[in-house]
C-alpha cells in the first residue's frame, strides 16, 4: 500500500483562506491460493480538492469548494462492470454565533451535491442549532443526510469484495443537554441514525 498526499494552505486576505489538497493512495496484490500465483489486482484513488473559508463578520464564517476523485483498477481479471470512475463534489457551509436576549446562538448549515459516474447523483445536508443559556446550560439540535459510495476494493477487491454493494444513504436526528460549571461538565445526548 502506498498513500502520498500534499496540501497548501494560503492566506489571502485577513478575511479569505484558500486551502488546496491532493494525493493518491494504492492499494496492490499479487494473490497466491495452495502457494499458487492467482493474478494480480491494484486499486487507485487520486484525489484532489479545493476549499475556500470567508470570514463574513466576526464568528460567521462561510466556506465554499469542489472535491474531484478518480478511482481505477488494474487486474487480471476483467470480470468487472468498471474498471474507472469520478466523482465531482462541490459544497457549501455557514457557521454562526450570534448573541441574542435568549443567550448566544450557534448555526450550522451545510450542503453538499456529489456526482458520481457509476452511481449517480446525490444531495445531502446538515443543519445545526445550539443555544446557551441560564447559569452554564447549553441545548443542542441537528439533522444531517449522508451519502457513501463502496470503493472499489469493498465492491472488487479479491477475495472479500462485494459488486453487488449499492451506495449507502443515511439520516440522523441528534438532540442534546449540557451543563458546565467550573469543575464539573455534564452532558446528554439522544440521537438517531437510519442507513439505507
Amino acid at each position: 500500500q502506498r498513500v502520498v498526499g500534499a496540501r497548501l494552505r494560503w492566506q489571502a486576505s485577513g478575511r479569505i483562506e484558500v486551502q488546496a489538497t491532493a494525493g493518491r493512495n494504492r492499494d496492490a496484490s499479487d494473490n497466491f491460493i495452495g502457494g499458487t500465483a492467482n493474478g494480480d489486482f491494484a486499486s487507485d484513488r487520486d484525489s484532489v480538492s479545493l476549499q475556500a473559508d470567508i470570514a463574513l463578520a466576526d464568528a460567521q464564517t462561510l466556506t465554499f469548494g469542489t472535491d474531484w476523485l478518480r478511482d481505477r483498477i488494474e487486474s487480471d481479471d476483467t470480470d468487472y462492470d468498471r474498471t474507472a470512475r469520478r466523482n465531482i463534489a462541490a459544497f457549501a457551509q455557514y457557521q454562526g454565533r450570534f448573541d441574542t436576549h435568549m443567550g448566544a446562538q450557534d448555526l450550522q448549515l451545510a450542503l453538499r451535491r456529489d456526482d458520481n459516474s457509476q452511481f449517480g447523483g446525490e444531495t445531502t445536508g446538515t443543519a445545526a442549532w445550539g443555544l446557551g443559556f441560564g447559569d452554564g446550560w447549553r441545548v443542542v439540535a441537528s439533522y444531517g443526510t449522508g451519502f457513501k459510495a463502496p470503493t472499489f476494493n469493498e465492491l472488487y477487491f479479491p477475495f472479500f469484495g462485494n459488486a453487488a454493494l449499492r451506495p449507502e444513504s443515511s439520516r440522523t436526528v441528534e438532540a442534546g443537554l449540557a451543563w458546565s460549571g467550573d469543575r464539573t461538565r455534564l452532558r446528554v445526548d439522544t440521537f438517531e441514525t437510519d442507513v439505507d
